[in-house]
């Protein structure tokens, strides 16, 4: 499975996709994701990981129907969940 984003999404959505690839299986927080792609700063909240993330898995058919799901835990973070021929064959451009 090849997942590439398209060379109009922005620099911000292949830093999260990347971020968030780079961590299958695990559980990075909201606010590990927000310090990791944005840095703190006045004005940034966890509320804005969720709504890139939701685009995002929109944009790259994250919901696990078939093949991998990004899914939001409750009140935490995301975790990428995939079968190990998911894992196997994923290629992030």
């Amino acid at each position: 499975m090849r997942i590439a984003l398209l060379e109009d999404d922005t620099e911000l959505a292949k830093l999260i996709a990347g971020f968030l690839f780079s961590y299958p299986g695990r559980l990075p927080s909201r606010n590990h994701i927000l310090d990791s792609v944005w840095g703190r700063g006045p004005g940034l909240n966890t509320r804005t990981v969720d709504t890139h993330v939701s685009r995002l898995r929109t944009k790259l058919g994250l919901s696990g129907e078939q093949g991998p799901a990004l899914k939001a835990v409750y009140h935490y973070g995301y975790r990428l969940e995939m079968s190990p021929a998911d894992a196997g064959s994923m290629d992030v451009a």
